[in-house]
């Protein structure tokens, strides 16, 4: 008993975690240049643009309009564009850390046959190559975790303004919560794949596959008629209510000042109930299109004679107080299959010879 104590502490004193970082310093090195790359894109406009939302703030420019505040109010709208560039950049970084990082970890040494000489030292296999998981994870969801912070900052501005939305796939998938998260799992599926593969080319290849097809699926979360993952798995559906206005077509985005949706939800759809209760998603596209058209005639009589045979008008969203339930469940999902993969991970170690 005494000496299971004394190999555990020794396999995670200060000397072996420093010995970790040696042995692995390529690694580090590599995800820092990328953390502080992404950093300088999003730190050097963020701080243009937030310099010119405080003055626009400051000045009271949301209640009226002088020279100077459409001038300010350009310049934090040039960098809308390169915010969402960014936002959507920002998802890659999951993949480096889980094509880059974690899936040569182990595969590099049981391809190369090193690791009959690593595994054989004091701490023996399973305490050296947990060692590494845990310090490699930890560091690339602290960088994760920096660059969500940073691009939460960087985004403030434009969503104030309501030129986008934070339900927006790019800007979920890259927040303080879900950043890491998806880095974590991406990370601990690249070493799980290693170990099961032993190739180091081959993981890489097959985690670039999966985790890029699920940040591709990822999409926004406030798509529950269209089968987002997190929607089905919270059951949380979109809310229904009455619009004051009509939209032929299925129409989804942010919820800004000028939309008829509360402010800072997501409006999923729009729809046109017919008089029996059916809900008609393109009108356009119904049987009934002709005979309406035929007897309704220009647009807006086209409204008038919609409310004179009694079809209304609706909307479905996703509410913002949603928001971080959503955020807070797709990182707690993605920890919790962070963590079993790992172990997976582990436990096939003991069947390397």
């Amino acid at each position: 008993m005494g000496s299971t104590s004394s190999l555990h502490r020794r396999g995670w004193s200060s000397r072996t975690v420093k010995t970790t970082w040696l042995g692995n310093r390529a690694s580090f090195l590599g995800i820092g240049l990328v953390t502080v790359a992404f950093a300088a894109a999003i730190v050097v406009p963020a701080l243009e643009a937030n310099s010119a939302y405080g003055w626009y703030v400051a000045h009271g420019c949301a209640a009226i309009e002088t020279n100077a505040c459409g001038t300010h109010f350009a310049t934090i709208s040039r960098g809308h564009t390169w915010a969402n560039t960014v936002g959507f950049l920002l998802l890659l970084f999951p993949l480096v850390a889980g094509v880059f990082v974690g899936a040569p970890l182990i595969a590099k040494e049981l391809e190369s046959g090193t690791f009959r000489f690593t595994w054989t030292q004091a701490a023996g296999r399973f305490p050296f190559e947990l060692r590494r998981l845990v310090v490699l994870g930890v560091t690339v969801v602290a960088c994760a975790c920096v660059l969500g912070l940073l691009m939460g900052w960087y985004v403030h501005p434009f969503e104030a303004l309501g030129q986008t939305s934070r339900w927006e796939s790019r800007l979920f998938n890259s927040t303080v919560l879900a950043l890491p998260a998806w880095t974590a799992f991406s990370f601990a599926l690249g070493a799980l794949l290693g170990v099961v593969i032993r190739r180091t080319v081959p993981a890489m290849a097959v985690t670039t596959i999966i985790v890029g097809g699920l940040l591709a699926y990822a999409g926004e979360p406030a798509e529950g008629t269209r089968g987002s993952l997190t929607t089905k798995l919270l059951g949380f559906f979109p809310a229904t209510a009455r619009s004051p206005r009509w939209l032929g077509t299925t129409f989804s985005g942010p919820a800004t000042r000028e939309s008829f949706a509360p402010r800072g939800s997501w409006l999923v759809r729009t729809f046109t109930e017919t008089p029996k209760g059916r809900p008609m998603y393109d009108i356009y596209a119904s049987p009934l299109w002709s005979r309406i058209s035929r007897e309704a005639g220009g647009s807006v009589t086209l409204v008038r004679w919609l409310g004179k045979h009694h079809y209304t008008f609706w909307y479905s969203y996703q509410p913002a107080s949603r928001y971080w339930t959503f955020e807070v469940v797709l990182a707690a999902v993605a920890a919790v299959l962070a963590a079993l993969v790992v172990f997976a991970a582990v436990r096939l170690l003991r069947h390397v010879g």
